[in-house]
């Protein structure tokens, strides 16, 4: 679909997520962290979505990378 642009998959995601297309917006923003692990939002809607299909572990998961890329992007370690 998109290559290597991670923005193609997080955008279809969202419109996925927001038609109530929940099983294809997961996989949608898992391709997305695969091609930029530290995309803070592509997790964050991840996580929302994991929780609306009541996956609440791995929504948990994904909230706490979330927390940790918060942390280390405030305190400047993002190499």
């Amino acid at each position: 679909l998109g290559g290597k642009n991670h923005d193609v998959y997080f955008l279809l995601g969202r419109a996925l997520a927001k038609s109530g297309n929940l099983e294809s917006a997961v996989e949608q923003f898992n391709t997305a962290i695969k091609l930029d692990p530290n995309r803070k939002d592509a997790h964050y809607q991840l996580a929302l979505a994991l929780k609306r299909l009541g996956r609440e572990k791995e929504a948990e998961a994904e909230f706490k990378i979330v927390e940790e890329l918060n942390k280390k992007f405030r305190t400047g370690m993002s190499t």
